[in-house]
């Protein structure tokens, strides 16, 4: 039987290094100190890469998923497929959470302005693309920016 060729096909997208995530994040905190958008933001970046999940799990979360319990918390996200899966959460990223003000159990925790129901996953690329913004360098294409997003992502595998 002839050996299966096997292939190396390298990944394309670098992980974002945590000092350039660092810096992404605080210039979002120093403009969420007067912006309840930029607050919401800081939430949506830092709160992904904390849990670690998908955009779209993130985007869809409501207020009934996120669980107080005794000295921490756990979020109840909507996977892949509709797989249910658990994240348990320290008290500091519940507190992150609670910080947007914790709603009705239906409610969104990112709703959007435009229509009845959650943040849509294209908007979420473009609140971060926006933020990524002054990371680029001269007159960087929209390619390296979605570069940039993709990394961010990358962090959260």
């Amino acid at each position: 039987m002839p050996r299966r060729a096997t292939y190396v096909v390298p990944k394309l997208a670098k992980p974002m290094s945590e000092d350039d995530l660092g810096m992404v994040l605080a210039t979002i905190a120093r403009a969420a100190a007067t912006s309840t958008t930029a607050r919401r933001d800081f939430v949506m970046v830092k709160g992904s890469y904390l849990l670690g999940c998908r955009v779209s799990e993130l985007c869809r979360l409501q207020w009934k998923d996120i669980e107080p319990l005794d000295g921490a918390g756990q979020v109840h996200l909507l996977g892949k497929g509709s797989k249910p899966r658990t994240v348990r959460i320290s008290t500091t990223t519940l507190e992150l959470f609670e910080s947007l003000g914790r709603g009705a159990p239906e409610d969104w925790l990112f709703p959007s302005k435009k229509r009845n129901g959650p943040l849509t996953r294209q908007l979420w690329v473009n609140i971060c693309l926006s933020w990524l913004e002054p990371f680029l360098v001269g007159n960087a294409s929209v390619g390296e920016a979605h570069n940039l997003v993709d990394r961010h992502l990358s962090l959260q595998s």
